[in-house]
């Protein structure tokens, strides 16, 4: 396996207020502490951070991995073990990156209620987070959809969210589909770190990386990425 690509990747960026525009890097996702972002810049240890990056390959190609560097944050004292999950997913750019949608008051762990679904609906596949409420901040993804376009669109959501949502909370669903989740021990850090990717074919790719610490008090850092 021979790395196709070693390019650049830009900040995303979003439109905020008036004539400012706020840049994303990195973030942190701890539930109901971060509304209204895509990724922040963050000083702090989260028990969940995130990153999105926006690389622009020289030439339309297909992609069928995404490789990892991993490290653990730079600590010259003894760190106990733990384990965090990794999460990858990744995007095209041929469609917008993110919509914002309101769930309605019927909405479960599992099921959540699109009420805006006819003006703002949303596709299979696609990653939602949650960012306000007890549950903001959680990330799932839609694997089916009913009703879909109108005002009764119902998502299906997998995995499910850790307490049913509050009654015009507002949600992210971003053009990203996931890759794999993987769990990785921070003093076993494997150095072919790889996540598959499928039906890939694009001059531009958009990969997000999310960590979610299970155990122990040391955070991963995210030293590179191959794309293959």
């Amino acid at each position: 396996m021979s790395k196709i690509y070693n390019g650049d990747s830009g900040a995303i960026y979003n439109y905020n207020t008036g004539s400012l525009y706020t840049i994303f890097a990195s973030g942190s996702c701890d539930n109901g502490t971060d509304n209204y972002f895509i990724n922040r810049l963050f000083f702090g240890s989260p028990s969940k951070y995130s990153s999105i990056f926006y690389v622009m390959l020289p030439v339309k190609m297909r992609i069928s991995k995404i490789e990892l560097n991993l490290a653990n944050k730079f600590n010259l004292n003894q760190m106990s073990s733990g384990t965090t999950d990794v999460t990858v997913s990744y995007g095209d750019g041929k469609n917008y990156l993110w919509g914002e949608t309101q769930a309605g008051g019927s909405s479960t762990t599992s099921a959540i209620y699109n009420q805006l679904g006819a003006s703002y609906p949303a596709s299979i596949g696609q990653e939602m987070v949650v960012l306000e409420g007890d549950t903001g901040g959680e990330t799932s993804w839609i694997t089916d959809i009913v009703d879909g376009g109108t005002a009764n669109e119902i998502w299906t959501i997998s995995p499910t969210l850790s307490t049913t949502p509050e009654n015009d909370i507002v949600l992210n669903f971003m053009n990203l589909k996931k890759s794999e989740t993987k769990t990785i021990t921070n003093n076993a850090i494997s150095n072919n770190l790889t996540f598959n990717v499928s039906d890939f074919y694009s001059d531009k790719l958009l990969i997000k990386v999310r960590f979610n610490v299970n155990s122990g008090d040391s955070q991963l850092d995210l030293h590179s990425i191959n794309i293959y």
